[in-house]
């Protein structure tokens, strides 16, 4: 299951607002894949916050371990990109992929053995309607995708707490390992990281972008490209 999330970046920019008493903000996406069966996230990237969902796919598929048996997302995922991309990273056997096509879109294809997944898609939801569709793929489990997004909200917090980007890829990576570890309901329990305060950057072992460190290695989800220096143990 696949799905992104906004999260507000406290850099210096923000530093100086809340100094001065200035509102503006700015933002990255964190972008999730999670395992249907556990609850797990088995990947994770944060991005600008121009960064397409869609092309980030590839990427997440890199860091997930294992074979994969369905990959579901919202629409705004959908085409053949993403298709293409999921048959790329494992094409036997191929992942079922159910991702709602857009209202206007049509097959590709005219035979039926030649059809994509999506073309089949297209051509249930044109026979049997939207809810049909939905029912027959089981969408209804990409619902556990946004369940963790509002777990990450409500026990780490929405806000990034170091400035640098490559920091900030790690804290999120950090971020989600601790969710994968520590499995909290959203109850009323008290929190460490529920209030978005500098605590929360301070459990998370990030004291100064230049001095981040990790306490332990995280076994799976990973921060991408370039801040993956930032996971070595101290």
């Amino acid at each position: 299951m696949i799905d992104s999330t906004g999260l507000k970046l406290f850099g210096q920019g923000e530093w100086d607002a809340e100094k001065h008493g200035w509102t503006r903000r700015s933002w990255r996406k964190l972008h999730l894949a999670v395992d249907a069966d556990t609850g797990e996230i088995v990947a994770c990237l944060l991005t600008d916050n121009g960064a397409d969902d869609a092309a980030q796919v590839p990427a997440l598929l890199e860091e997930i371990e294992g074979e994969i048996a369905s990959v579901a997302a919202d629409g705004a995922y959908d085409g053949q990109p993403v298709y293409r991309a999921i048959a790329d990273h494992q094409p036997d056997p191929l992942p079922e992929v159910g991702i709602p096509p857009r209202t206007s879109a049509v097959p590709g294809t005219e035979g039926p053995e030649a059809q994509s997944q999506r073309d089949r898609h297209i051509r249930l939801i044109a026979e049997k309607g939207r809810m049909a569709w939905q029912s027959a793929i089981e969408y209804g489990r990409r619902s556990l995708a946004e369940t963790t997004v509002g777990r990450h909200k409500a026990i780490i917090g929405p806000k990034l707490r170091v400035r640098s980007l490559p920091a900030q890829q790690g804290e999120a990576g950090i971020a989600a390992e601790m969710l994968n570890r520590n499995p909290i309901a959203l109850s009323g329990a008290a929190n460490p990281f529920r209030d978005g305060s500098r605590a929360t950057a301070d459990a998370l072992h990030f004291q100064d972008p230049g001095r981040l460190s990790a306490r332990q290695e995280p076994t799976r989800c990973r921060p991408h490209g370039q801040a993956e220096g930032l996971w070595r143990e101290t």
